[in-house]
């Protein structure tokens, strides 16, 4: 209890992050195993629509949620978010179906996720400081998704489920804890819902009128497209080209991953500056090729450093993003706005390659799990074609606003 009078708020959001988005992913993998133990032939498959409505919840709630957290304390909405996700949570022992579980846990995300980002620039006074902020803050996230596979699915084969529900729930008891230990910042009273989600579509013209959150907007949602599929295809990609893994083995090999994810975010601030954020489009194109390579891998000795490569790449593009879209879209429609309006961005492709990926599971498609990390990567590669063609008008504006 002494850390959490003496620990900076940064660190403070840092810690209670990453426990949010471990039990967020570590529950995704236990409602596998749940539904193995129930008898689902291919649980994998039977999880695209509950990760589906995951992301539908994101799209849905934007316009309110975003306004919510201008309204009140955003730590006081990190707060709400974890306990909306524990709810979810304790309504499986009530026998509620999964899918509406993981959809409540959806939501709570939801309403977590504008304050966990708009709150950096309450935290942080200068340009370098949000932009290490931001690199640290999206570490900690996908380190939390990777340690949520790897933990997630080591817990999915213990006997019984009540014990690993309760593990999440105090988890996310913790990471409230924690969060509410923020000190409350500055709110914006007035707002009201209705109007503001009646202006939410001028908000998202606002944003892509300007060639700087145009870019990083698309930029991060491909990301994040990319993430969404491979999370899933690789574990499909284990059980076929290396079947002598057993069903808790396949999650631990992504932890590899989060030494590079570590890399990566160590590496960004002495990169890049927020004014030259754009220098991160050439991670993304070699990020493409990466996956596309790691495919091919003919055993784990390969496949290892290939997914090291991936995490210090996907790091290295995305982080420099996030910070530039806060930083010159916040004073535009608001801070928890600009990221209500990037997670309706990040979670419309992300259904969008989780859909691929289910033509593929439901037989719509008779392509190989290569063929379907392959097309993902290139799509990626085209997304990133597209903001090269921005690049003129981006590096403009970047002179122009993010001095």
């Amino acid at each position: 209890m002494k850390w959490l009078k003496q620990g900076t708020s940064l660190q403070k959001l840092y810690v209670s992050q990453f426990i949010s988005a471990f039990v967020d992913n570590a529950f995704f993998f236990i409602i596998l195993g749940f539904l193995t133990d129930q008898g689902v032939i291919n649980p994998v498959d039977s999880m695209i629509v509950p990760q589906t409505l995951f992301y539908v919840a994101y799209i849905v709630l934007a316009p309110f949620v975003g306004t919510f957290s201008e309204k009140m304390p955003k730590s006081l909405v990190l707060f709400i978010g974890n306990a909306i996700k524990a709810i979810g949570i304790a309504l499986l022992f009530f026998g509620v179906p999964p899918a509406w579980c993981y959809m409540i846990v959806g939501i709570g995300a939801v309403v977590y996720s504008p304050a966990k980002y708009g709150i950096l620039l309450e935290l942080t006074t200068t340009s370098k400081q949000l932009l290490t902020a931001n690199g640290k803050l999206e570490g900690y996230t996908i380190m939390a998704i990777i340690f949520g596979t790897v933990v997630g699915g080591f817990m999915a084969n213990l006997p019984g489920i009540a014990l690993e529900l309760g593990l999440c729930i105090a988890m996310y008891a913790v990471s409230i804890t924690i969060a509410a230990s923020i000190p409350r910042g500055p709110t914006t009273a007035s707002l009201r819902y209705i109007g503001s989600a009646l202006s939410f579509g001028k908000d998202i013209a606002i944003l892509l009128r300007s060639p700087i959150t145009r870019f990083t907007l698309i930029g991060t949602a491909g990301f994040w497209m990319i993430s969404a599929m491979l999370r899933l295809a690789f574990i499909e990609w284990l059980m076929v080209h290396i079947p002598t893994l057993s069903e808790s083995q396949r999650p631990l090999i992504f932890g590899v991953t989060v030494i590079g994810i570590i890399i990566g975010a160590l590496l960004v601030p002495k990169f890049y500056e927020i004014r030259t954020f754009y220098r991160s489009t050439p991670m993304g194109m070699l990020l493409v090729l990466v996956i596309i390579g790691s495919v091919f891998s003919p055993n784990l000795f390969v496949l290892v450093p290939f997914l090291l490569m991936i995490g210090v790449l996907g790091g290295l593009y995305i982080v420099p993003m996030n910070a530039a879209l806060q930083k010159l879209g916040s004073p535009m429609v608001g801070s928890g706005k600009v990221v209500a309006i990037q997670n309706v961005f990040e979670n419309i492709f992300m259904l969008i390659g989780i859909g691929f990926l289910g033509l593929k599971t439901s037989g719509a498609l008779s392509l190989s799990i290569n063929a379907v990390i392959i097309i993902g990567a290139i799509a990626l590669g085209a997304i990133i074609v597209y903001l090269y063609s921005l690049m003129r008008r981006v590096k403009d504006e970047a002179r122009r606003s993010l001095m």
